[in-house]
């Protein structure tokens, strides 16, 4: 091929600048509500249900979805002395690595080139990284501890009657049925922005963030 035809044949991703950014790695940790958490794992669900739209042939995934790789928006005001919060979450580090923690079996098994792959990757790496983020930690090592960390976290959950109680049990279970290990009837990218937006709507959005969630943004942001 020309050299012309070799770039016509390339994909190129441009990212939004992302201000006062941090990892969902680095959020994850900080003692912040549930619910901001969750409004960040729907950005990306947002995202990852864009692609597939665009590229319904599975033709392009981001193979790599991890906290590691999520980006997220914190602005400051400088202007009223107002601390960093997140705002928003856009997906980077578009590329064919994979990190086995958030790999699907399918991808582990059959490798990046399978078709089955291609079309269940997002559910399973998007879940992991929700897992990853409602813990605090990533506990495994592969598709298969992280499966059986899933049923630990089911099968202990506590029986919390509030909202980030309910929430919590909630989330749990949209990442269950992003695990399934039947990739046929694993949860769309579709119906989890559907069901995450609709439970979030049904959440109490008027607490504010405690002054302590916004000392440890800060500090984050200082140090």
């Amino acid at each position: 091929n020309s050299k012309e035809e070799a770039v016509a044949d390339n994909l190129y991703v441009f990212m939004d600048f992302v201000e006062g950014g941090m990892t969902l790695h680095s959020v994850s940790k900080l003692d912040i509500h549930l619910e901001t958490k969750v409004s960040l794992l729907l950005d990306v669900a947002k995202a990852l249900r864009h692609i597939e739209k665009c590229f319904p042939n599975s033709k392009y995934i981001h193979w790599d979805v991890k906290p590691a790789n999520v980006l997220v928006e914190c602005p400051r005001n400088y202007g009223d002395g107002s601390l960093p919060i997140p705002t928003t979450a856009k997906i980077g580090d578009f590329g064919k690595a994979i990190t086995m923690q958030y790999a699907s079996p399918e991808t582990v098994i059959k490798g990046l080139g399978s078709e089955l792959a291609a079309k269940t990757q997002h559910q399973w790496s998007w879940a992991t990284t929700f897992l990853a983020v409602l813990l605090r930690e990533c506990t495994w090592v592969d598709y298969g501890s992280a499966f059986r960390e899933l049923q630990r976290q089911l099968e202990n959950v506590p029986q919390l009657g509030d909202n980030d109680g309910r929430l919590f049990v909630f989330c749990l279970q949209i990442c269950e049925r992003c695990m399934n290990l039947d990739p046929e009837v694993r949860c769309s990218m579709d119906d989890v922005v559907a069901e995450l937006s609709r439970v979030l709507c049904e959440v109490d959005r008027e607490q504010p963030l405690e002054e302590r969630d916004r000392m440890e943004l800060l500090s984050l942001h200082t140090s």
